[in-house]
């Protein structure tokens, strides 16, 4: 990506999965900044204006990743409609109904990592106006499950 193609937040408690979205993030041209804990992100969020998207997993001191989505959605102006991925091992149907309840952009199974990297590039290709009503649309469709 360009320089000021901004960052993606990668806030992961396990190093190696951390390491791993890190660099499938880069050969798809993004820079990616590895943050372990969700208080320490969101915080990031609120300093930063190059963060484009934030990858995180479920389980994480500070906020898990549901509470780091929710207060990311919450926050006002531009963090509020940054694209969010969850990729984690952790929960099921369930899980993935809440957290596009929350606002998450994408929910993708451990097993399908490699899918991260992808989706984040075409979130970041839409526009926020774009993402907002894919988020709403996928919340309805899960809540009638």
């Amino acid at each position: 990506m360009a320089d000021d193609a901004g960052i993606v937040l990668v806030v992961e408690s396990d190093i190696s999965v951390a390491e791993h979205h890190s660099s499938t993030l880069g050969s798809a041209g993004f820079d990616a900044v590895i943050v372990r804990r969700g208080d320490d992100a969101l915080d990031m969020v609120h300093r930063r204006d190059d963060v484009r998207a934030v990858v995180t997993g479920m389980v994480l001191r500070g906020l898990d990743g549901l509470s780091l989505a929710t207060a990311i959605r919450a926050s006002a102006g531009r963090p509020s409609d940054l694209p969010v991925v969850v990729c984690s091992r952790v929960g099921g149907a369930l899980t993935r109904r809440r957290a596009l309840q929350v606002g998450v952009d994408e929910f993708v199974p451990a097993e399908a990592i490699d899918d991260v990297a992808p989706r984040v590039l075409d979130l970041v290709a839409l526009s926020a106006d774009e993402r907002r009503s894919r988020r709403v649309h996928r919340a309805l469709d899960s809540a009638s499950r």
